[in-house]
């Protein structure tokens, strides 16, 4: 039975609800390149400033992993959290990206991750002033 005979033979006080498949929410390409940027900002920000202010104790690269899995958590549903030109191209390659969202990518990529560095020149260069628990003096890195 088609679901126009089910719909028309229902009695009026049920309620019919058709689904013949479930809809598929694929956000505009505006939505994902602000995923791209917003996530590539976020990757270069916290992993070159732990490359550049190693007093944290993590290591860059931890702080590169910590920083990527925090955005593809929060930005994968929208975008794929792709956040490197090379990885967009390899998803496009094997089918996974169409090709006439590849360069909107690749320019969102890379324009963040070149407005990112400077934002690196805002963060103070040193760490603060710690003091010694031995003595109570300031002690600098």
């Amino acid at each position: 039975m088609s679901n126009e005979i089910y719909a028309r033979s229902a009695p009026a006080r049920d309620v019919v609800v058709l689904i013949d498949e479930p809809a598929t929410l694929i956000p505009p390409l505006g939505a994902k390149l602000g995923a791209e940027f917003l996530g590539t900002f976020w990757l270069v920000l916290t992993g070159v400033s732990l490359a550049l202010f190693q007093s944290t104790g993590i290591s860059p690269a931890l702080g590169f992993g910590l920083a990527f899995m925090t955005g593809a958590y929060a930005l994968a549903h929208i975008s794929g959290a792709h956040f490197n030109p090379a990885v967009t191209i390899g998803t496009a390659i094997a089918g996974r990206t169409p090709w006439r969202d590849v360069l909107p990518y690749i320019i969102a990529q890379v324009v963040r991750g070149a407005l990112a560095a400077p934002a690196l020149f805002v963060t103070p260069h040193r760490p603060p002033n710690r003091t010694d628990p031995r003595n109570g003096h300031s002690v600098r890195r």
